[in-house]
């Protein structure tokens, strides 16, 4: 009899992760697919089975087994087998869908089962938390709870070999997303809220209980959730009920955008104005700003004493570095202001206001698996163990990373050193096997996103996700890097390269070309980049007749450039053709001329300007 195959998925991700206001809310949902993922993988495990894709398990060399070998799974395995766990993991690490070697028997409704079975215990420990005290509201909320738990995943399944064959089932759609009466989620828009009523006394009343339970920052006072979103947010304060073991305490204040923004020029802070960093602590904390402990998130704060003001300064809450803190206080907080205001002055501003979003995934991973599958799981999971170190090193937290997939925040100015150093490992994850792939290529596309603090999350996702799908891979062909800026107004530059014009391969240490010519700019005291002359050239020159001509562009340029400047000396004039020329080779990245590549440079050796 032929070997049975069965794939499986679990949906829908981006409903589920995209649509999140903090990045706990991201932490959370990514880890929660992982963790239900997981109990399908065991439950074709306990059958007998053996997962294929991603690489889970490897072989016994003495008598062939099977054994797992993947942490977030071998905490599953434990505590199914009534073990206590291990570690406290709470990162996203296995995909939301595998492949895998079936027994005969084997009916795949199993795995639906565990994933409903193990949905239902986390839906559940979350409503034990929210409902006492608001035992008034328990019969109508129970039933939108219900509902929208019951009915929220889309889980495909498929039996057999090609490749294709659960995108061909997913193609055939028997779970629509409804769209719900009442007022809606604020977090999932197309949930009604719990409480059931509309616009309402009684529902501004439900959520004033609700809000006073709860911890500010567990729930905002303008924040009105659906059972999904509930589940999202408090998940993780009642993990040990939900999943059965509990997730540390920095997960629960895990770093905000606001907080990675502000991070580069923290870590400055505490090198260079001590005694500022530390007067402005101690104000903060009369005040009675939170602080919370990310030492274990990031090693950059871990020759830091936890007991001084110093490792305070450090671990206030994001807005508090730019000058946001709750004014609302009955306190005086004019000895705070006056604290920061002598700070930034030290500093020279206030931080850039941008964070980075890392979006990395694996192109055309599923034709390269069908045909090599073992050991191209093996070279995936050699990528993801180095992974998370690669992104701590660079002071960003690792929100999910299974298999070829990576979603990371970063700093402003560590986004494009961390792409390059994945794709560097990646390609020598694959490097072993490349002789066993024939003309099949293993590359990886990425999309950089600087976004504006400010900008909604959610948003800011989905546009890292079309930069990822439509620009990297389809518009560029794959194995490519996307990068754009979202500001406070909305999205704003975008470049795109395929990666061989992004690094110069070899190079140590690696510096992008964008990051060089940053570099180089902003020491420019001549002001080759300035606004107006950047705008000129989108204005004179893209989309005109020679706006595939290279040659005859950069000589339009380096002509104009020297005559504003009035230079005429052949010194001068090789200089500027130099350095036009190269800015301009940035420009053609994609085969067309686009000024968003200069503004790009401008912008990234600006780090982020002010609050634009």
């Amino acid at each position: 009899m032929s070997e049975r195959y069965l794939h499986f998925t679990i949906g829908p991700v981006q409903g589920f992760v995209a649509q999140s206001r903090r990045t706990r809310d991201l932490l959370a949902s990514s880890f929660l697919l992982s963790y239900l993922s997981g109990h399908a993988m065991m439950a074709v495990i306990q059958a007998g089975g053996e997962i294929v894709f991603p690489y889970v398990q490897k072989k016994n060399k003495s008598d062939g087994s099977c054994v797992i070998c993947h942490p977030l799974l071998q905490e599953i395995s434990q505590l199914l087998a009534g073990n206590e766990p291990k570690e406290q993991l709470w990162m996203g690490s296995l995909p939301n869908r595998f492949k895998a070697k079936i027994p005969a028997t084997f009916d795949p409704k199993q795995c639906v089962k565990a994933v409903y079975r193990h949905w239902i215990k986390v839906a559940e420990a979350v409503w034990d938390y929210v409902i006492p005290g608001m035992e008034k509201y328990r019969e109508e909320t129970r039933k939108i709870w219900d509902r929208q738990v019951n009915g929220f995943w889309d889980i495909s399944w498929v039996i057999g070999e090609e490749s294709d064959l659960l995108d061909r089932r997913k193609n055939w759609r028997n779970h629509i997303p409804t769209e719900e009466d009442g007022d809606k989620c604020t977090l999932i828009s197309n949930l009604q809220e719990i409480s059931g009523h509309f616009r309402s006394a009684e529902q501004k009343q439900f959520w004033d209980v609700l809000q006073k339970k709860l911890d500010p920052y567990d729930l905002a006072p303008n924040e009105r959730l659906s059972a999904i979103g509930l589940i999202k947010r408090l998940f993780p304060l009642v993990a040990k009920k939900a999943i059965g073991w509990e997730f540390p305490n920095e997960v629960r204040y895990f770093p905000s955008v606001t907080y990675l923004s502000a991070f580069p020029w923290v870590l400055r802070a505490v090198r260079e104005q001590e005694e500022s960093a530390t007067h402005f602590a101690k104000k903060a904390k009369e005040y009675g700003i939170r602080v919370a402990d990310r030492k274990k998130i990031f090693p950059a704060l871990q020759d830091l004493e936890k007991a001084t003001l110093l490792y305070q300064f450090a671990n206030l809450e994001g807005s508090t570095f730019f000058g946001d803190w709750d004014k609302s206080s009955e306190k005086d907080d004019t000895s705070l202001g006056q604290a920061y205001s002598k700070l930034i002055n030290q500093m020279g501003g206030e931080p850039a206001p941008y964070y980075a979003i890392l979006l990395m995934d694996g192109d055309q991973l599923g034709r390269i698996v069908s045909s090599y599958g073992a050991k191209v799981s093996q070279a995936l999971s050699t990528f993801s163990d180095e992974l998370d170190q690669v992104v701590k090193k660079h002071n960003g937290v690792t929100v999910y990373a299974g298999g070829d997939d990576v979603l990371a925040l970063l700093p402003f100015d560590q986004a494009l050193s961390v792409a390059v150093q994945l794709r560097k490992n990646y390609l020598n994850a694959f490097s072993k096997i490349k002789g066993d792939l024939g003309k099949l290529e293993a590359t990886i596309s990425a999309a950089v996103l600087y976004a504006h603090y400010y900008a909604p999350l959610k948003n800011v996702l989905q546009h890292a996700h079309y930069l990822l799908d439509k620009v990297a891979k389809e518009q560029s062909g794959r194995d490519s890097l996307a990068v754009a800026i979202w500001k406070r107004s909305g999205p704003d530059w975008q470049w795109v390269s395929k990666w061989e014009k992004v690094y110069e391969e070899g190079s140590s240490p690696t510096e992008t070309i964008l990051e060089k010519l940053a570099r180089q700019f902003s020491k420019d005291k001549e002001n080759l980049l300035s606004g107006s002359f950047l705008y000129k050239w989108r204005e004179c020159y893209e989309q005109t007749s020679f706006s595939q001509d290279k040659e005859v562009l950069t000589d339009l340029i380096i002509a104009d450039y020297l005559r504003i400047k009035e230079e005429k000396t052949a010194a001068a004039r090789q200089e500027a053709k130099n350095r036009i020329k190269e800015l301009v080779d940035l420009c053609f990245a994609s085969g067309t001329f686009s000024t968003d590549g200069a503004l790009l440079v401008r912008f990234l050796g600006q780090k982020g300007g002010g609050r634009t």
